[in-house]
């Protein structure tokens, strides 16, 4: 269901051309408008997503932190990273551990990415596992910065790495993208050198969070 809900949305965003002005006007339902937040996100139309679920978040209620992670992660992905930072420091009062520690998750990897600051992005990572122990993304992110002195300049991808790339890349291609994030997951635990295509990864992980947040 929930990739026909998918196909649904990116039809509506190629009928509109993911402009987030006229949406909600021609799509006034809230769940549409989610939707076709997430559809824009898909098509890595960032900035229309985030506008969407900035917009969404005043009147959301219960699930305004969820929407509002959404929008942290479209607003990194455009590389609004003052704006993104700002969002999730704010996720850190959340009542939901799971999005609390996502958070964190996500403030690790921008404190490793652009600040380059190792020593906070382990503490980072750190307190995502302690507010969520089964955040695998971020045990992953904690061990390897602890075992390596610098993810920065990782090794070249292996063979082994591109394979499982192209498989992963396949089962985007049908819209598979939670069996492609789980591939992705389980070569790292194999194969150090899938951690080149960390950032594929990630978007890989907030897509599948998306698409497991639909009604």
């Amino acid at each position: 269901m929930r990739n026909e809900i998918i196909a649904i949305c990116l039809l509506i965003v190629a009928l509109y051309g993911c402009d987030s002005k006229n949406i909600f006007t021609e799509v006034p339902d809230f769940n549409a408008q989610k939707n076709f937040a997430a559809a824009s996100y898909i098509q890595g139309e960032y900035d229309t997503a985030a506008y969407v679920y900035g917009y969404l978040t005043d009147s959301a209620g219960y699930l305004a932190p969820m929407l509002k992670l959404n929008q942290a992660s479209a607003l990194y992905q455009a590389e609004d990273t003052a704006a993104a930072r700002k969002q999730y420091e704010q996720l850190l009062d959340s009542q939901d551990s799971t999005i609390q520690s996502q958070a964190y998750n996500q403030l690790g990897i921008m404190a490793l990415k652009t600040d380059k600051t190792e020593d906070r992005s382990l503490n980072l990572f750190k307190n995502a596992l302690l507010t969520n122990p089964d955040n695998e993304l971020a045990r992953y992110n904690y061990e390897i910065i602890k075992m390596y002195a610098d993810l920065i300049s990782p090794d070249e991808p292996s063979d082994f790495a591109k394979e499982l790339k192209e498989m992963s890349d396949k089962l985007v291609s049908e819209h598979r993208f939670g069996e492609a994030y789980r591939l992705m997951m389980q070569g790292l635990k194999m194969d150090v050198t899938v951690q080149q295509y960390m950032d594929y990864i990630q978007r890989l992980g907030d897509i599948t969070e998306i698409e497991e947040n639909q009604p």
